[in-house]
């Protein structure tokens, strides 16, 4: 479902704006990958010391096969 259909569904007509700036016909990168762990606060940062390691590490082997630029996020 798009977040046109999600607002016509909760507001009613003259509620809501539709305020479009570049391209209507965006759509999402499939080139990103998101991950989502749901962890207990006490583990929290060990979890995500674990888990840039692991990841940077695959980062690492993969770059030599393929021309890209890694981000990560965190909150």
């Amino acid at each position: 479902m798009q977040v046109r259909d999600l607002a016509r569904d909760f507001f009613r007509r003259g509620e809501y704006v539709h305020l479009n700036i570049g391209s209507s016909d965006l759509s999402a990168n499939h080139n990103i990958k998101q991950l989502v762990e749901v962890v207990d606060r006490r583990d929290k940062v060990e979890k995500l010391c674990d888990f840039l390691e692991k990841f940077y590490a695959e980062t690492a082997e993969s770059k030599r096969d393929k021309v890209g630029t890694t981000i990560s996020l965190v909150f």
